[in-house]
């Protein structure tokens, strides 16, 4: 799923949401975690 739609999902479903800036940093340590797979364009 892209991040874009993943973020849209989340945001209608969470109470107090994060801003997009945030959930790009989050999401970019569980990458690095390896919790969740990349694929695409290399995250910067």
């Amino acid at each position: 799923m892209p991040s874009g739609e993943l973020y849209k999902k989340y945001y209608k479903l969470v109470k107090s949401p994060v801003v997009d800036r945030a959930y790009r940093n989050y999401m970019k340590r569980m990458v690095e975690l390896g919790l969740v797979r990349f694929e695409g364009k290399v995250m910067k």
